[in-house]
Order: C-alpha cells, then structure tokens, then sequence
C-alpha cells in the first residue's frame, strides 16, 4: 500500500448514484407498465440492466422483492396473461 488517503468518492463507481426506495420501485414500475405497449416482458435481471442504464445499481434480487413488493408477477406470468389478440 502507498499510504496516499484518497476521497471516498473515488472509490464509488461512477455513473451510478443513490437512490431512495421510493425511486427505485417507482422506475421498476414504469418499467414494467411500458412493457405490454411495447410487447415486451422483462426479467428482473433485464429490468436491473436497465435501471443500471438510469444510473440506479441494484442488485437483481433488490430488482425481484421490490417487483413482488409493488405486486407485479413474474415476467413470465406477465407474458402469459396478456392478451395478443389484442
């Protein structure tokens, strides 16, 4: 080690910032009602992909129980109960 004090702000990765409860589930959820418009569903790991996109790091986990918190079923359950018919 070189003994150099460096600001923790270094050694955050940049990009990404924090973001409340309230905001993260708030981009889950607006993820999750644009899917049927664009007839796309998408897993927790996708939608945690995007939110990294937002500059919001969550793990896919934190993706999966605030998805069941906000009462939104799986990206397959998703799939399988819209209509294509349309």
């Amino acid at each position: 080690m070189d003994n150099q004090v460096s600001p923790i702000a270094s050694l955050l990765s940049k990009g990404t910032k924090q973001a409340s409860v309230s905001e993260i589930k708030m981009a889950i959820s607006k993820i999750v009602k644009n899917e049927a418009k664009d007839l796309v569903f998408y897993s927790d790991e996708k939608i945690k992909q995007l939110l990294l996109k937002q500059g919001i790091d969550v793990s896919r986990r934190v993706v999966t129980k605030y998805r069941q918190d906000l009462g939104y079923p799986t990206s397959y359950e998703r799939r399988s109960s819209y209509d294509f018919k349309g």
